[in-house]
């Protein structure tokens, strides 16, 4: 258990360099605990002692495809840490300080250090520091806990609760807290007017009460939305960017934007942009069904359709051609998958998982693979295959729909036919049929195609007079009758 920890930073202006000393006492209380730590590769350890004696680290790379890919992992494997005593890592390091200065405001990812931790231990403290210009503010994720006024220059210290290699960071000479609450802190770069303020404030509310109700989502820190004079295109956790553009009611980059940071997803949280980019385009539908009605919400839904007949030549995505827009693709159609498993499931006991989902680790973690097995595990018929056809195949299936309607000898309406898949291989996909009956009562069908070819059936006690096909998927599947 980690106690306390000391801090010294010296800068080396000529050679830009920063060099860290740290001293951390802690408690070993379980047998399995070890001295493990994530540092970026360009820092160079000159000397690490335990309790007083030089000690020798072994190294690791991560993955080319990790998040971590631009660290070292070190380990300490050595048995001379007593348990229950008080013990002290004395640890000092170098590397390089990165600026980028734009027109008086920084915008910029910093790679900077991290500190000692304990291997599976639940209390992980990530420290970085930063040397910015005196004259400038901060605001980052996380926490300050300490600022050293140099010559030239701030030291500022922040405690942030998960590790990350490309820290968001806002500098500004005019940076000001506007205002704050249990919730949110809303900061900006020039003088915000009383209305801006108001819509900031009143949009973040909605969403927030919004994804409490429908969700039953509980943001566990305070969100800090950064309002720019300028273009500003930095969301993580807990930390939105939002231009003084985009400030209008019901704006949906606006909206995108806060719902993005509410539930905590930052991009480095997930290598599945299509899961991040599914989930906030659906919950934007939601949020605007609930606030503005459903006409509104259907224009969401009319973009996510529309979108790839935008671009100049669609047809390399349609038809499987590698092109320059291979991910636009995946993007658009993740919405409809969502929207499609709402359509399946139902939307009470859909949302209810996605409640679930979401609230089982607060986002911290947010692989597709864990999502689309929790979401298709309960389900008769699994729908596990379907989703990865969408997402791995470049093909969007088409299907024609034979239909006949007949009167069998019990009086009963049978509309029947059958389904036949104009694709290069066989598609798992669900078929939805909407009928509105005689009497005026609505009822909705599903058929779930594997095949080339099926004959499907359905049997009614009244005549259907109107019938629509997957309204709610017809990005993922092109049905001619």
């Amino acid at each position: 258990m980690l106690n306390n920890y000391k801090l010294g930073i010296e800068i080396k202006d000529k050679e830009k360099q920063i060099v860290i000393s740290a001293v951390f006492d802690f408690v070993k209380i379980a047998h399995t605990e070890r001295i493990q730590f994530v540092l970026n590769k360009k820092f160079e350890i000159k000397e690490i002692k335990l309790n007083g004696e030089l000690i020798k680290l072994s190294r690791k790379s991560f993955a080319s495809d990790s998040k971590f890919s631009k660290a070292y992992q070190y380990t300490y494997d050595g048995e001379n840490i007593e348990e229950y005593l008080d013990n002290k890592v004395e640890i000092r390091y170098t590397g390089p300080l990165d600026e980028v200065f734009n027109n008086g405001i920084i915008l910029f990812s910093l790679k900077s250090f991290w500190l000692p931790v304990f291997e599976d231990y639940p209390q992980f403290m990530y420290l970085v520091a930063l040397f910015i210009p005196k004259d400038f503010n901060l605001i980052l994720q996380g926490n300050q806990i300490q600022e050293e006024v140099k010559e030239d220059c701030k030291l500022s210290f922040w405690e942030r609760d998960y590790m990350d290699f490309e820290i968001p960071i806002l500098l500004s000479k005019e940076l000001k807290r506007s205002k704050s609450s249990e919730m949110y802190e809303i900061y900006s770069d020039y003088n915000i007017t009383d209305n801006e303020m108001k819509i900031v404030s009143e949009t973040t509310e909605k969403i927030q009460e919004f994804l409490k109700t429908k969700l039953k989502f509980k943001s566990s820190n305070s969100l800090k939305l950064i309002v720019s004079a300028q273009k500003l295109d930095v969301n993580a956790k807990n930390f939105c960017g939002i231009s003084k553009s985009e400030i209008k009611e019901f704006n949906l980059d606006l909206l995108k934007k806060i719902i993005h940071t509410m539930v905590n997803i930052s991009p480095d949280i997930s290598d599945d942009n299509w899961l991040v980019y599914g989930l906030i385009n659906y919950l934007l539908y939601l949020f605007l069904e609930e606030n503005k009605g459903n006409e509104v919400s259907q224009m969401v839904i009319e973009d996510w359709k529309t979108f790839l007949f935008s671009i100049p030549d669609p047809e390399p995505i349609l038809n499987n051609i590698q092109g320059k827009h291979t991910d636009i693709l995946l993007n658009k159609k993740a919405p409809y998958i969502f929207k499609m498993l709402e359509t399946v499931i139902g939307r009470t006991e859909f949302l209810e998982q996605l409640s679930d989902f979401i609230n089982k680790d607060s986002f911290n973690a947010l692989p597709g693979e864990s999502f689309i097995e929790f979401i298709t595990s309960n389900l008769k018929p699994n729908l596990e295959n379907f989703i990865h056809q969408c997402l791995t195949e470049r093909e969007i299936p088409t299907i024609r729909i034979n239909k006949h309607l007949m009167t069998d000898e019990k009086g009963r309406y049978k509309f029947y036919g059958e389904i036949i898949q104009e694709t290069n291989k066989p598609f798992e996909v669900p078929v939805i049929f909407d009928f509105e009956m005689e009497n005026g009562v609505k009822e909705r069908r599903i058929h779930y195609l594997k095949k080339f070819k099926e004959r499907y059936e359905f049997v009614f006690a009244s005549k259907p007079v109107s019938y629509v096909y997957n309204g709610d998927s017809s990005i993922l599947v092109q049905i001619r009758s």
